[in-house]
């Protein structure tokens, strides 16, 4: 008996070994075909990205769910290098690019490239950049389009064959030419017996969607022919993204198949202000009711004609506060900003929350300050200061802030200070134009 037992125990752990060998080799088995299948879809996708003559057109998202909107580049692929044009730069730049298995098929710009790399660069003024990816997941790649997902935004980039014969210079010409003449905010039409309503913000480049109960929200990029949206909206079957501008009509017409019977007729506010009504002479308005003050203050126009510097805000003549101008809206906003940046500091005119005689900020939040409406009076225009209500703080005041290192708190220095002897603008009102 005890032969026996001591047999079965040694047969029985043969019979393991024999089990776990014959796992190991199928494992290898699947492990060679997985291998083998990924080296093949990386393959594919770089045959697809190298086989478009003239390069591919970018909608390049960016920002945290694309809330920074989305821009026009020009990518063209060699077997080891990449050259990239964009519509924020009037230059090329080539580098290297890499095909990579990252639990599937990635395509990364990890070689820094001057044109693609401008928008994910940290600077001065925006220590986090744009949160602008350079990194992405292949979704899916065909000669008629590929789909790349940001692998830290999760943001949908989508790719489109540059047509034969165009030249990336020509085609990001054109997008400038849409930039310019596309002026509406808001956008209605009908497809398939429901109303559709497009909400636009020309400035941030982000729009809403909606038809019927349901909605859609994104980032779009101007085209050599109107927009497009990083994501389709599906309307009973019927899928649409891509919009050719009418400046005549002011409305755009929809250019995908199916719906090219689709038109989306485009509106301003009544309040809208043309850029060049904005520049000019005015007085600051700000205080406790009661207790009101005023500055003198010149809203002087950049070269760009999309913003304004507001001079006089300081007893300094020469600083000045970067004013923006709204392009859907026709109106101003002021927002949190660097000011300065002496030695090894950061001077921030910070927006700031003052209720009874305390306050609350967010340092180096540029996305909150303040917008203007107007009281639409031609003759007597007056700009009234509103919160730009935001997940941090509605704000109605402003003041200095210094940031050096790890070391953030109010600014206490001699250097900078406000044309009313203080280092806060408390209960912002209004701008009166002179």
């Amino acid at each position: 008996m005890k032969f026996f037992n001591i047999y079965s125990l040694a047969l029985f752990a043969l019979s393991l070994l024999t089990f776990s060998s014959c796992l190991s080799d199928t494992d290898d088995v699947f492990s060679e075909k997985s291998s083998i299948r990924m080296e093949e879809a990386m393959n594919n996708a770089k045959k697809i990205l190298t086989s478009a003559k003239n390069g591919w057109v970018m909608d390049y998202a960016i920002g945290d769910s694309a809330t920074g909107g989305s821009y026009a580049y020009i990518v063209k692929f060699d077997s080891l290098n990449c050259t990239i044009w964009s519509e924020l730069d009037d230059k090329s730049a080539q580098s290297y690019y890499k095909m990579s298995n990252d639990n599937g098929v990635s395509l990364n710009f990890d070689t820094y490239n001057s044109v693609f790399h401008a928008l994910s660069t940290p600077s001065a003024a925006s220590y986090e950049a744009s949160h602008a990816d350079y990194e992405f997941r292949v979704m899916s790649a065909t000669a008629e389009k590929v789909v790349l997902a940001g692998k830290k935004t999760g943001n949908t980039i989508n790719l489109y064959p540059l047509a034969e014969g165009e030249t990336p210079e020509q085609y990001l010409a054109k997008v400038n030419e849409q930039k310019d003449a596309i002026i509406i905010a808001t956008a209605k039409g009908e497809l398939n017996g429901k109303q559709l309503d497009l909400d636009l913000d020309l400035d941030s480049r982000t729009y809403n969607l909606s038809a019927s109960g349901s909605s859609l929200k994104g980032a779009f990029a101007f085209t050599d022919k109107g927009i497009r949206l990083d994501k389709e909206f599906n309307v009973d079957g019927t899928a649409i993204s891509n919009f050719s501008f009418d400046s005549a009509k002011r409305q755009f017409n929809c250019l995908d198949a199916n719906a090219q019977q689709l038109t989306l007729v485009g509106f301003l506010p009544d309040t809208y202000r043309e850029y060049t009504d904005y520049a000019g002479e005015y007085w600051f308005v700000l205080g406790e009711e009661g207790e009101l003050d005023s500055i003198e203050v010149t809203l002087v126009p950049d070269v760009d004609g999309s913003s304004f510097k507001m001079k006089g805000l300081f007893t300094d003549p020469n600083l000045g506060v970067v004013v923006n101008y709204n392009k859907s809206k026709g109106a101003l906003s002021m927002n949190s900003q660097v000011l300065s940046n002496p030695g090894s500091s950061l001077i921030y005119f910070n927006a700031a929350s003052f209720k009874n005689g305390s306050g609350s900020l967010y340092p180096a939040a540029t996305t909150v300050g303040l917008y203007t409406e107007y009281n639409k009076d031609v003759e007597h225009p007056v700009y009234e200061w509103k919160p730009n209500v935001n997940e941090y703080l509605s704000a109605n005041s402003f003041c200095l802030w210094e940031i050096s290192g790890s070391n953030s708190e109010q600014y206490s220095g001699s250097a900078y200070s406000f044309a009313n002897g203080y280092r806060t603008l408390a209960y912002i009102k209004s701008l009166i134009k002179k």
